[in-house]
């Protein structure tokens, strides 16, 4: 490989780091604010960004074939998922900041927290397939439990408001659903540091 080859690369990887460290926070004890300006600033880029591309035009007649169905919600719906997401991302905000001073009161006291280097990497798998497998249970049955008729009616029907999904469905919900939504994070507390 020519020098200028590696160069391209390493400047690559640079970028590429230098954008992750800014989605997620090289400290895992971040105070409120920290965690409500990566929250937003994540949703802000990533489901805008998402939205332009596949909902307004020129980008959106290169989608259009692709799509189930070919109409596209109107503009005051959007504007009220954006809200209801917004929302739903504040909730999400609450849980991260107590997640981090859990985790900090952990670390202060002495308590689990040990260095990178000292985790084996059949811990890490571990963890990674435990997180996923009560993550995916969480909201398996959470779901269902939303299509009871009460909950549904009262609920769930916020969600089910998006008959088209765009971007910033997923979640636009009613505060209780994304307050149990979310709830699955609070699990992390309990996974060793």
């Amino acid at each position: 490989m020519n020098a200028s080859a590696t160069s391209i690369s390493e400047q690559a990887a640079g970028v590429g780091s230098a954008w992750w460290q800014w989605l997620v926070r090289p400290d895992p004890f971040a105070d409120a604010w920290e965690c409500a300006y990566e929250n937003y600033a994540i949703f802000i880029v990533l489901f805008t960004a998402a939205h332009l591309i596949l909902y307004v035009e020129p980008h959106r007649s290169f989608f259009t074939p692709f799509k189930f169905n070919k109409s596209y919600p109107e503009s005051n719906l959007i504007v009220k998922e954006i809200g209801r997401s917004l929302r739903g991302v504040a909730i999400c905000t609450a849980y991260d900041a107590a997640i981090n001073a859990r985790y900090r009161g952990m670390r202060d006291a002495g308590l689990t927290w040990r260095a990178s280097s000292e985790i084996a990497t059949w811990e890490v798998l571990l963890v990674i397939l435990v997180l996923y497998a009560y993550g995916d249970t969480h909201f398996y049955w959470f779901h269902r439990m939303l299509h009871l008729p009460w909950l549904y009616k009262n609920v769930h029907k916020y969600h089910h408001e998006s008959y088209n999904p765009d971007p910033f469905s997923g979640l636009s919900m009613h505060p209780i659903e994304s307050a149990v939504y979310f709830s699955a994070a609070p699990f992390l507390v309990l996974v060793p540091g």
